[in-house]
């Protein structure tokens, strides 16, 4: 046993744990966050996969807020959708700075064509960090575009659904 580590030689058919946590230097009187995953595999490689999928779970969470002007954004901004490539449903964030509160944002869906296929939002919005399901059941895989637009923004991303 070494730290909190604890390996053991492995055979056929064995079920093993294994805790690991890293080294920390925390002063005195200080804070540290931990965040734990359990993550099982059937095979060395499907354990692998399955701790990068936890990994990167956890780096697309919103975990927290320092302060309270991390929540007017300073810029208008559309995110890539998540997840990219997706079956059925994708979600679709972006934030409206105070400059253009209150103006008539509308996000749209089109396709490779530039027919539009769906209005996701077309309304007025204040200051803030939005984030919208786009829901692909009734369409046929493919690329296609999403663009938000308010006053003298817009920008377009592409989406790929795959079924």
């Amino acid at each position: 046993m070494r730290g909190s580590d604890y390996t053991t030689p492995i055979t056929a058919g064995d079920n093993r744990t294994y805790i690991s946590t890293g080294a920390y230097n925390i002063a005195n009187n200080g804070e540290a966050v931990a965040t734990f995953a359990i993550v099982t595999g059937s095979s060395l490689s499907n354990l692998s996969a399955n701790a990068d999928e936890a990994i990167s779970i956890y780096n697309s969470q919103l975990i927290g807020v320092e302060d309270a002007e991390s929540l007017s954004p300073n810029e208008f901004y559309l995110y890539q959708n998540y997840p990219n490539p997706f079956n059925p449903s994708t979600k679709i964030k972006y934030t409206i700075p105070e400059a253009i509160a209150n103006s008539i944002v509308t996000l749209k869906v089109y396709d490779v064509m530039g027919r539009e296929i769906t209005t996701l939002v077309n309304e007025q919005k204040p200051s803030g960090v939005y984030e919208v399901v786009f829901n692909g059941n009734e369409l046929s895989s493919g690329v296609y575009f999403y663009k938000l637009q308010s006053d003298n923004f817009s920008s377009v991303k592409k989406l790929i659904l795959i079924k």
